[in-house]
């Protein structure tokens, strides 16, 4: 069975056409994971699909992207740490 990981950083919004494409894709057999972070872990099990998650809190990487410059840099530093991980985990999802 192919396995197909989608990543979404940011709100629901994001998420969504995951969900969508994830059932869709299920149904013709393949399976499809989501890694985005903890607030969106429930809807995505409830619709039948892997969560992933990706460490760290989506409301404080938002304030800090919408702060000052030091702020948005730190943040910046810390997406490409998030991102990096990431990457690892999907290379290990993808794999099975």
């Amino acid at each position: 069975m192919k396995r197909i990981v989608a990543v979404a950083i940011g709100s629901y919004g994001d998420v969504e056409p995951f969900l969508v494409l994830g059932r869709e894709l299920q149904r013709r057999g393949y399976h499809f994971g989501i890694m985005t972070f903890t607030d969106h872990k429930e809807r995505i099990q409830a619709c039948g699909l892997e969560y992933l998650p990706i460490q760290g809190d989506l409301t404080e990487m938002t304030h800090r992207l919408l702060s000052e410059s030091k702020g948005a840099k730190h943040s910046m530093d810390q997406l490409k740490e998030m991102l990096e991980r990431t990457l690892v985990c999907m290379r290990t999802f993808t794999r099975h």
